[in-house]
């Protein structure tokens, strides 16, 4: 869709709901995230770049070294036990999430157990589709799973909470169920008593590197971390130059729901921060310089408290995935409401990563979006999925 006026990009291409899902109005009982306006402003203000003034400094540690080709692969007890959730702002045992209203009866058919991974070599032809298919992860304990994939010159990664395995693009398994802790043991602190969540993955072809990032929470010493991990090759199951991020602001928060960019100016990640007794506190963004691609150091910029263009506070920001790049050497993020409305909101950061960069956002107006509500029907299946906000999922430009 094009804006009124354009920003400077050739194209943004969002999550587009389709339009049999989208009810005339917003469906009982459905989750506004704190934070968002029920009646966001109509007025878009396009011509207009606001600039953002909460920033300072990260705080890094690494690089360390791991040989991915090494690490012990999860025991069948990872994945046994009963099913453990983590949902936007809760976590197993907060305060907050035993306050709670119980799940509906959908949200409780719960799996009956993990089912081990179909060993390597299950390819199968997909008819007139060119190309293969074979089983992933069957099963993480975790509910949901938050499957994501990054596909490189050869492989497959495919993580869920809290691992990850490869593939070859034949279906030959190459790495089977790892956890994040076992890939991150050297940097995880002293003492750790908590468990990393929301994975994401990509692949940089012009470097042809893959980055995972992943959350780490510790309720019980209120710790709240970012770890990555870059690939030192194309093989994701060799060296990785692995760092933690500590979140300046657990002293009181914790980081949620996380967003990962990806460009050759630098490395990019996002997050929601929630107050350890519960309630939404204020949306970040973090740029990490390209040195980060070649084991260098990861020095780099937060920005927090962000906000519209109305003041009204940021949430759910997304990275957009490059396709190109900018004369000016611009990375964007996009963010819309989370309940309904028609402006959405383009953040632009150029500058240095580490030094003061410059971070400025415009409204756009756009057509109007409306969240699809709670039990969507799933084809093929008697049980509905939540289909939850109008939240953006995906942003691309070029």
């Amino acid at each position: 869709m094009r804006p009124r006026t354009a920003p400077p990009l050739a194209l943004l291409a969002l999550l587009a709901l389709p339009t049999s899902l989208v009810s005339a109005q917003s469906p009982s009982g459905a989750r506004t995230p704190p934070g968002d306006q029920p009646e966001p402003k109509l007025q878009a203000t396009p011509d207009v770049e606001h600039p953002v003034a909460l920033a300072a400094p990260i705080d890094a540690v690494g690089p360390a070294v791991v040989d991915a080709s090494r690490l012990p692969v999860a025991g069948p007890d990872e994945l046994a036990g009963p099913p453990r959730f983590h949902e936007q702002g809760y976590f197993a045992d907060s305060p907050a999430a035993e306050a709670k209203e119980p799940r509906s009866p959908v949200e409780q058919k719960w799996p009956s157990g993990p089912t081990p991974a179909r060993p390597g070599g299950a390819a199968e032809a997909l008819g007139d589709w060119p190309g293969l298919m074979f089983d992933g992860i069957a099963a993480s304990g975790w509910i949901p799973p938050d499957t994501v994939h990054a596909v490189g010159p050869r492989d497959v990664i495919e993580a869920t909470n809290s691992g990850y395995a490869i593939w070859s693009k034949t279906g030959t398994l190459r790495r089977a169920y790892t956890t994040f802790e076992t890939l991150f043991a050297p940097l995880i602190p002293p003492g750790w008593a908590g468990f990393t969540f929301d994975p994401r993955l990509g692949f940089n072809a012009s470097l042809n590197r893959y980055v995972m990032l992943v959350l780490g929470l510790d309720q019980t010493n209120q710790d709240s971390f970012v770890f990555v991990g870059v690939s030192q090759t194309s093989d994701p199951n060799g060296l990785w130059w692995i760092y933690r991020f500590a979140d300046p602001f657990n002293t009181d928060a914790w980081i949620d729901y996380a967003g990962l960019g990806i460009d050759d100016h630098g490395l990019y990640f996002t997050g929601n921060e929630f107050y350890w007794a519960g309630g939404f506190k204020h949306a970040i963004i973090w740029s990490v310089v390209p040195a980060i691609y070649s084991g260098g150091a990861a020095s780099g910029w937060i920005f927090w408290d962000l906000r519209w263009p109305d003041t009204s506070l940021a949430f759910g920001l997304q990275p957009a995935i490059a396709h190109s790049t900018t004369g000016d050497g611009a990375t964007f993020f996009v963010n819309t409401y989370s309940g309904w409305g028609n402006v959405v909101c383009l953040w632009k950061l150029t500058g240095p990563r580490d030094n003061n960069p410059t971070l400025t956002r415009a409204a756009i107006g756009t057509g109007a979006y409306q969240m699809i509500g709670m039990n969507v029907d799933q084809p093929g299946s008697a049980t509905h999925i939540d289909g939850g906000d109008a939240r953006v999922m995906d942003a691309v430009y070029a």
